[in-house]
């Protein structure tokens, strides 16, 4: 042992060997000592090892992915050059997914849950590190589209007749269950007569599991009082970038009877949010106006989807911008995860400590190796190993000897030295 060193303090302590082989043992004797018990000694036994053991290894990504849909997972942490490798923890999951064990895009196969573990190999310097596991919901799919029927054009007909089918029609999936159903959604009885002006709701269950129930409504039979002219009223649908309504536009409704609109986002992109009649209902894929009686709107909002799990979607991020791709790049690679569910604050001000883990970060996290020497960095915060890197590198020597002011807000003249001095 070439030095050996103790911080009375915090009582880290920091020593240097050289020499000896893997297996191999080195017994330090310590004093424990207090002003207000005898002193203690006991025997710290040091094992050595041929390598280190890396840093944690965390999986990030959104922790719910739609079937139909691709998830892509990253990791943050772990040391030295080896690569990462993902795979499917099959006996610790419910559902099924397949992921590509190289890039970590996962594509859902069955609905549940799935148990993901990463795996970052060692080098030369640092032994294989395993993450936790990290557990996402595969969430069923919407059904799209309609069923075909026969309109009723007589009294005395009855659902049978209305012949409602799958076959020929718009609907996706294909397979499954085709029903009549009341409000309850109860199944209605083929002999139930069809009364005129009256709106009937059908219900589609496919045959995959890995689809909800679709249901929709429709007049079968209609009937025009003497001298009466049929009453319509408009909604208006409309839906920002990033997606679609459909229908859209100015769309005539006749009084009395239900409308749907179906959303849906660009790949991408994700549905922040949906208002009827100016009022917040949240992130919904469709809606239906019943009976209606006068105008309404539908808008949509879409937003930038970045496969955070904390995050989800920034609605602050708007497409387009010049710090669009610089966002995704960070989420992506665990740099940041945000100021909120929704929210990256693009506009905020950044503090010291924020500017330092973000370099740290980026280089992948690399293990510190330096005694604390700030009062005020807690080991136990966020920032602690990346500014005890961010000193050792040269990057930044604190406000003094023994304050780093983490929550300072972080200048532009030291935000371009930090990255200058982190490139030399």
């Amino acid at each position: 042992m070439s030095s050996w060193s103790a911080d009375v303090k915090t009582g880290e302590v920091s020593y240097t060997l050289s020499g000896g082989a893997a297996g191999d043992t080195v017994t330090l004797p310590v004093t424990i000592s207090s002003a207000n018990y005898e002193d203690t000694a006991v025997n710290v036994v040091i094992t050595l090892t041929a390598k280190d053991d890396q840093a944690a290894l965390v999986i990030i990504g959104k922790t719910t992915v739609v079937y139909g849909q691709t998830l892509t997972l990253t990791t943050t942490g772990g040391s030295g050059t080896g690569a990462v490798t993902y795979r499917i923890d099959s006996a610790a999951s419910t559902g099924e997914a397949a992921i590509d064990p190289d890039t970590g895009v996962l594509t859902p196969v069955k609905v549940g849950s799935v148990c993901v573990i990463a795996t970052k190999a060692g080098d030369k310097d640092y032994n294989d590190v395993t993450s936790a596991p990290f557990v996402l919901m595969i969430k069923p799919a919407t059904p799209t589209g309609e069923p075909r029927y026969t309109a009723i054009t007589t009294s005395g007909r009855t659902l049978k007749d209305a012949a409602l089918t799958a076959d020929g029609s718009t609907l996706k999936p294909h397979d499954g269950k085709l029903e009549w159903v009341d409000v309850k959604g109860n199944t209605l009885p083929d002999d139930t007569r069809v009364e005129a002006n009256v709106t009937y709701k059908w219900r589609f269950t496919p045959a995959d599991t890995n689809y909800t129930a679709l249901t929709g409504s429709v007049e079968l039979y209609h009937v025009s009082g003497g001298g009466w002219y049929d009453s319509y009223c408009t909604i208006k649908a409309t839906a920002g970038a990033g997606g679609s309504i459909s229908p859209s536009g100015n769309v005539s409704v006749r009084e009395g009877r239900d409308q749907t609109f179906t959303i849906t986002p660009d790949q991408g992109c994700a549905v922040f949010d949906v208002k009827i009649d100016g009022r917040s209902i949240g992130a919904v894929e469709s809606y239906t106006f019943e009976n209606v009686r006068r105008t309404h709107t539908i808008e949509v909002i879409f937003m930038k989807a970045n496969g955070n799990p904390q995050t989800g979607v920034f609605a602050d991020v708007a497409a387009g911008s010049y710090y669009e791709d610089a966002v995704d790049w960070a989420v992506e690679n665990g740099i940041t995860q945000g100021t909120g569910d929704t929210r990256f604050s693009p506009d905020g001000i950044c503090t010291r400590a924020q500017i330092v883990t973000f370099l740290w970060r980026s280089v992948k996290s690399p293990a510190s190796g330096t005694v604390n020497p700030f009062t005020d960095v807690q080991s136990a915060a966020y920032y602690a190993d990346a500014v005890l890197w961010a000193v050792n590198e040269g990057i930044t020597r604190g406000t003094a000897d023994t304050t780093f002011s983490p929550d300072a807000d972080c200048t532009r003249a030291q935000i371009v030295t930090f990255l200058w001095r982190s490139r030399k």
